[in-house]
């Protein structure tokens, strides 16, 4: 079962092209690890997939309840690592069939990082997650999603599998 959709999907920043998806869709149970360099769109496509963006030309369809755990940003009296813990767990209390997330491992430390990836192994839903923590990838990906050069390719396997077959 297919719980997001894109066609033809298109976003502009400043009169550039930043993305154009063809066509791409997340599966039920799937894992995904979104890669790619600073710069190249992935955070804006998260934004674009839970409605926060909606300035581009395409299609999206997200067929599932989501949750949805954005880069830190928001001051408050708890630690980074401490206000990016509680939002992941209040992703999680919500049981959706898909957990966006994007750079969830950013201001964890090592302890919070290992239940991260056991709560992400339990966890039967689909989950699109926005990461440069290669270990992380390697731990909880079934596939991977490279942008660059304003296109996704989708590969299968975790972190290590999507270098295996850049290199091949």
């Amino acid at each position: 079962m297919e719980v997001m959709k894109c066609i033809q999907l298109e976003k502009e920043i400043a009169g550039r092209r930043l993305f154009t998806i063809k066509q791409l869709s997340l599966q039920a149970g799937q894992k995904v690890g979104l890669v790619g360099n600073n710069g190249v769109g992935k955070s804006t496509f998260l934004k674009i997939l839970v409605g926060l963006d909606r300035d581009f030309a395409g299609q999206i369809e997200v067929k599932a309840d989501w949750a949805y755990v954005p880069q830190l940003q928001e001051r408050s009296s708890l630690s980074g690592g401490e206000q990016v813990w509680k939002s992941i767990q209040e992703a999680f209390a919500q049981r959706p069939q898909l957990l966006i997330m994007d750079e969830p491992t950013a201001n964890l430390d090592q302890e919070h990082q290992e239940k991260l990836i056991k709560q992400i192994k339990r966890y039967r839903g689909s989950i699109l997650v926005v990461s440069h923590d290669r270990y992380f990838l390697n731990q909880i990906a079934s596939h991977i999603w490279h942008l660059e050069e304003g296109s996704i390719q989708v590969y299968t396997g975790n972190y290590e599998a999507f270098v295996e077959s850049r290199r091949a």
